[in-house]
């Protein structure tokens, strides 16, 4: 148990590393901002029992009074001695100066819920039954989110499981590591981003399942961290291909990794829990990087870019061949149609000539039918006016087919021909210059701009977490059991962000669209600044942590 109390510490100090970062909010007009922490105790089952509230407010100075706007009850100064005075649904403060940090108690509605079922051996059970039962377990956390415009959040949960009492476990939606006595779980969900993406056919995940094989069944509960600050620091206004929306949306894992900075001492609100709801007995495992599977596929993605290179610069080499061959054809058209027109020509004169023939055939035939009607010969000469006459008639079509340019004839299919022949020697121009050379191009500008920062980027990170492991003897003491399980879940938060985000973009097809829609989730996330109330012109932000009682 002492083991159990000292990893818990260590991952709810790693879990707050991530609270104590500067909140994103919309800049305001006054000069206090206010901090809520929303600490929910729970049943085993996730059935709220109790909704604690710790306010920070920060900036107030000396003989100011401040104006705070609050649903809170039973509340009560925790630091200080500012004294109050309570009006309707607003506190006013006597500030000296210094932050103010109270607590009160709250009933309202929080915007997301976690439920907590559980199964025996493909059966739902309840968890005061389930206490130290053996067999197949399977326990599923559902993080619904129930605000009105599905404001977007990330949630974060863990567990400790008796390393001796448990085998064969599988978690989706997030990572498990083994370290001697306990095995540390940690699940994450995107409760409201989902509903706000809305792309048919593409899940962001909601809930996390851990299924194991048990002896003896018992648990310390869990902690979940609740939070809506991932989403505020995304900005899309330079985003204008769809790599760099890629990388906007990689902010999402990236904000994650802030929990890697080490194990800090827990904070007095973390202490308040403690001393309001019981020992805490579970926590919140640290998200690591995948710096190394990133470079490794960075690499694979540059190869492959310069075999489409070299692909587009034989397309262009070929096209380049086909529009030499066009052309050696197109001047064998132009010297087709010369020589139809010679044709032609030809045709005329003997066309003239056989005309004279008939004419001088046909002198012939009269003077003969007057002298000598009865000769012989007079029938031989008739035959040959009619196949002179016919063979000129035929000459003629010919000649009309070889030197008219109407539809239909010889010329103008040959000039038909000849056009056809133009047009595609100047689109196969256009192909290679603006088609294939232009792809060639492109990938050098991918390759430059987009692959090699990327190497050089995932290369930088490697040497950052490399960093990030240096600190105290006694932070890497508790911290190394952890280690494993942070880089594996690091390497899931990893794999969404790059699988995830990519089939997110072919998905939805248009950047545009998909901007828009990522800034309505940023947009609601900074809205989202308050959850007992905030007075005008006041900065806000907000955490939620949830706790579940034990499973004995």
């Amino acid at each position: 148990m002492k083991n159990k109390k000292k990893v818990l510490s260590l991952i709810l100090s790693s879990l707050f590393a991530l609270s104590i970062c500067t909140p994103s909010v919309f800049a305001k007009d006054s000069n206090v901002s206010k901090e809520e922490s929303v600490y929910v105790i729970s049943d085993a089952d996730g059935n709220v029992n109790k909704e604690i509230v710790s306010v920070t407010l920060k900036g107030g100075k000396k003989g100011e009074k401040i104006e705070d706007k609050t649903n809170l009850n039973d509340i009560e100064n925790l630091k200080g001695n500012e004294t109050f005075d309570k009006k309707f649904s607003e506190v006013v403060w006597n500030s000296q100066g210094k932050d103010i940090t109270y607590q009160g108690t709250s009933n309202k509605k929080l915007p997301v819920n976690i439920k907590m079922t559980y199964y025996l051996n493909g059966e739902k059970i309840s968890a005061k039954d389930i206490a130290h039962k053996s067999g197949k377990i399977k326990i599923r956390i559902d993080y619904d989110n129930v605000t009105f415009e599905n404001n977007a959040f990330m949630a974060v949960s863990g567990m400790i499981l008796d390393s001796n009492k448990i085998s064969n476990i599988k978690v989706t939606n997030g990572k498990s590591v083994d370290e001697g006595e306990n095995t540390i779980v940690m699940c994450y969900a995107f409760p409201g981003l989902d509903e706000s993406i809305s792309v048919r056919g593409f899940d962001i995940p909601s809930y996390a399942e851990i299924t194991f094989d048990a002896k003896d069944f018992t648990m310390d509960g869990t902690m979940s961290y609740v939070t809506n600050e991932v989403y505020k620091d995304i900005n899309l206004d330079d985003v204008d291909s769809i790599m760099d929306l890629t990388n906007s949306l990689n902010k999402l894992s990236s904000s994650s990794k802030e929990l890697v900075n080490g194990s800090k001492s827990l904070n007095e609100g973390i202490n308040l829990l403690i001393d309001k709801s019981g020992t805490l007995t579970t926590g919140i495992d640290k998200l690591n990087s995948g710096a190394k599977q990133l470079a490794k596929g960075s690499e694979q993605l540059k190869v492959s870019a310069n075999d489409l290179k070299d692909g587009a610069s034989l397309l262009s080499d070929n096209i380049g061949k086909l529009s030499s061959g066009i052309e050696a054809t197109k001047n064998g058209s132009t010297k087709l149609k010369d020589g139809i027109n010679t044709a032609g020509n030809s045709l005329s004169e003997t066309i003239s000539y056989n005309e004279q023939v008939l004419s001088g055939l046909n002198t012939t035939i009269e003077q003969l039918e007057k002298s000598q009607p009865d000769s012989p010969l007079l029938a031989n000469l008739k035959t040959m006016q009619s196949t002179l006459s016919q063979t000129i008639n035929a000459q003629k079509q010919i000649q009309y087919s070889l030197t008219s340019n109407e539809e239909g004839t010889i010329l103008n299919g040959a000039s038909s021909v000849e056009s056809g022949l133009d047009t595609l020697y100047l689109s196969s121009n256009r192909l290679k210059t603006e088609g294939s050379d232009q792809i060639v191009l492109g990938v050098d500008q991918f390759i430059n701009q987009g692959i090699n920062p990327l190497i050089q980027g995932s290369k930088d990170l490697d040497s950052g977490l490399t960093t990030l492991k240096q600190g105290s003897d006694k932070l890497i003491e508790g911290i190394s059991s952890l280690e494993k399980g942070s880089k594996e879940l690091e390497e899931g938060m990893d794999t969404f962000d790059k699988e995830g985000i990519e089939k997110l973009v072919s998905t939805l097809g248009s950047l545009d669209s998909l901007k828009g829609r990522i800034h309505s989730v940023v947009d609601n996330a900074n809205s989202y600044d308050n959850f007992s109330g905030l007075s005008d012109g006041m900065n806000g932000s907000v955490k939620f942590i949830y706790k579940t009682e034990a499973i004995k």
